[in-house]
């Protein structure tokens, strides 16, 4: 028998049939298929832009819990239109198969008919940031006999930080001296989004209770740089001169800011500013003592929705809804250590694992998100 013949012989002996090579791919992806049924797939619909500052920082710690978690995250984008987040809601409803979860924000009120879209879903849904409203919610009991996908919400306490927001720039004007009365502007974000009602509701409650405190006006600024530094020209003109600038956002209060500086007053001095929001450009502003008071943190909502969607997959049939309003909020200091964390940003190594009930059935803390005990888990970081 020659080479060749003998090569051909053993090719014949040894090369893997047709039928050999189906059942290798039919375990291989029935073993894929099996794992990713182990780690569940969920789509979080954000509402705002893949780069700005907070809802950039949503996406960013919702990727590190995700990998932590083991879980499958896809995200789109609805980039602040409305619109385009109602359209993107239909290309989940025909995503084959459904995700298994989906997280929704009713921004712009825009839940309901979210909902509505991904009707035909056998997906279970979370809302996060901006819950439906209660009218709402007995609305969907009512759909079909009762809509039974929502399975929770984890929301701000957004008040809280309109409130405490307030009161921070109140005791940072009478610092610099004691007047009879301080007048005060205030720039929201818009009229329908229950985060930016519940802000201003917090801080016009702060307001309220103070007789030296005089509101002369608050405006939409809907959440833009630019709109806040065109409104609060106008009011300056309108206005003369103002004490503070209460700001719903850290966008709204870098515009009133180059407004101020363009007409010859000095934030941080002769005008106080407060805001929300951790963008780096906010600390350095906070950092500076441009901005006087500011609250932060509920960009970390994502992630702590995604440790509850964990022990929710993870505990089925018998997961419970969950339905949570926490602070969310701490008030930032400069140089303190929750100013540390979020210039540091080491998302990765955050225990999100510390807040599963699956995961720590003997020591479970409890959702209690952004508490004081979060300081001491986080990441050690020095301050830049």
């Amino acid at each position: 028998m020659t080479i060749p013949e003998i090569g051909k012989k053993c090719a014949g002996i040894y090369s893997p049939t047709l039928l050999q090579v189906a059942l290798l791919c039919f375990l291989f992806f029935s073993g894929v298929a099996r794992a990713h049924r182990d780690s569940p797939h969920i789509v979080f619909l954000n509402p705002g832009h893949a780069h700005e500052s907070f809802w950039g920082d949503v996406d960013r710690f919702m990727s590190a819990a995700a990998t932590q978690l083991d879980l499958r995250l896809t995200t789109l984008h609805g980039e602040r239109d409305v619109f385009k987040t109602l359209d993107l809601g239909t290309r989940i409803a025909r995503m084959e198969p459904p995700p298994d979860y989906l997280i929704l924000v009713n921004e712009m009120n825009s839940g309901p008919r979210l909902m509505e879209i991904t009707q035909n879903l056998d997906t279970q849904v979370m809302f996060i940031l901006n819950d439906l409203s209660p009218e709402d919610k007995e609305a969907l009991n009512h759909l079909n006999g009762g809509d039974s996908r929502l399975v929770g919400s984890l929301i701000p306490d957004n008040h809280w930080v309109g409130y405490e927001t307030a009161r921070a720039l109140h005791q940072s004007l009478l610092k610099q001296g004691r007047k009879e009365h301080y007048r005060w502007i205030a720039l929201s974000g818009d009229d329908v989004t229950p985060a930016s009602v519940q802000r201003e509701q917090g801080m016009r409650a702060y307001v309220g209770e103070h007789e030296d405190l005089t509101l002369l006006n608050t405006v939409y600024a809907y959440w833009e740089e630019e709109q806040g530094y065109q409104v609060t020209r106008q009011l300056l003109k309108r206005f003369g001169s103002v004490d503070g600038i209460w700001t719903a956002n850290d966008h709204m209060a870098c515009g009133a800011i180059r407004a101020l500086k363009e007409a010859a007053w000095r934030p941080g001095h002769q005008v106080f500013v407060s805001s929300v929001n951790s963008s780096q450009k906010v600390l350095d502003a906070l950092e500076r003592g441009v901005v006087s008071a500011l609250g932060a943190g509920h960009f970390m909502t994502g992630g702590w929705s995604l440790v509850m969607i964990h022990d929710h997959w993870h505990q089925r049939p018998a997961a419970e809804q969950i339905h949570l309003q926490q602070p969310l909020f701490q008030l930032v200091e400069p140089q303190g250590a929750f100013y540390r964390i979020l210039r540091s940003s080491d998302w990765k190594s955050y225990p999100f694992s510390h807040f599963s009930r699956v995961l720590n059935t003997d020591k479970w803390p409890g959702y209690h998100f952004l508490d004081p005990t979060l300081e001491l888990l986080a990441p050690t970081a020095k301050a830049p």
